[in-house]
Parts: structure tokens; C-alpha cells; sequence
């Protein structure tokens, strides 16, 4: 959990970080507005808060041009993610291929050295 100090007439944040013992100094009139976020704290976004349950949220990011810049990035390898979850088990595809045929004769002989050293129970 991470604590947000603000203050509230600008409602600018004065501080964010995992300790709300320190003195952070006064906002307006001397009085700063402690809150609580419970999601990792990003120095790339805006932060806002509820001042009736004094939780804070994200808001928008700091630097528009980068967030985009990440998300275009990401969009960009996302199928990575979800091929990954749909193939088989590596040692699937790995044991496909030793069955097949398709290694070197002294990859075959350490898979088949392998194999013979531990037998799959009958």
C-alpha cells in the first residue's frame, strides 16, 4: 500500500510512498490530506483522490506521447503472449520432433541416451 499526501485546495500531490509518519510539510493553509492507494504508485500518471473515503486513483499519464508510445509497443508483441499460452508443452513439440526424426544423429543419440537412462513406467 502506498500513502498520497495532497493538498487539498490545489489538490497537487506533495508526496507518495510507503511511509505516512514522515513530515511532509504544509500544504495551503497548512493542512495536507492523507490518502491510501492500494495498486503500485507510477511517477508517470496524475493521481486524484475521493475526499469522502480518501483513496486514491490513477489518472491520466504525465507524458501522453510516451504512455502511447508504450502502449503502441505492447500492442505490437501482445500475440507473443497469446500464442504462448495456446502452443504445447515444450517438451511436447521437443519429444514430437525426436519421434520424427527431425534432430542431428548426436542429438538423437543424447535424447535416446536419456530416454534409455529413465525408462517411462509401463
Amino acid at each position: 500500500m502506498y500513502y498520497l499526501a495532497f493538498d487539498p485546495s490545489s489538490k497537487a500531490l506533495i508526496y507518495a510512498g510507503k511511509d505516512n509518519s514522515i513530515n511532509v510539510g504544509f500544504g495551503t493553509d497548512g493542512v495536507v490530506v492523507w490518502t491510501t492507494l492500494d495498486e503500485e504508485f507510477d511517477p508517470m500518471y496524475n493521481y486524484t483522490y475521493d475526499a469522502s473515503t480518501l483513496v486514491a486513483s490513477k489518472g491520466s499519464p504525465l507524458d501522453a506521447a510516451e504512455e502511447k508510445r508504450k502502449e503502441d509497443e505492447w500492442k505490437a508483441i501482445q500475440y507473443r503472449d497469446a500464442r504462448r499460452s495456446q502452443y504445447p508443452d515444450i517438451g511436447d513439440q521437443l519429444d514430437d520432433l525426436y519421434k520424427k526424426g527431425a534432430f542431428s544423429d548426436e542429438m538423437a543419440a543424447k535424447i535416446k541416451a536419456v530416454k534409455d537412462n529413465n525408462p517411462k513406467p509401463s
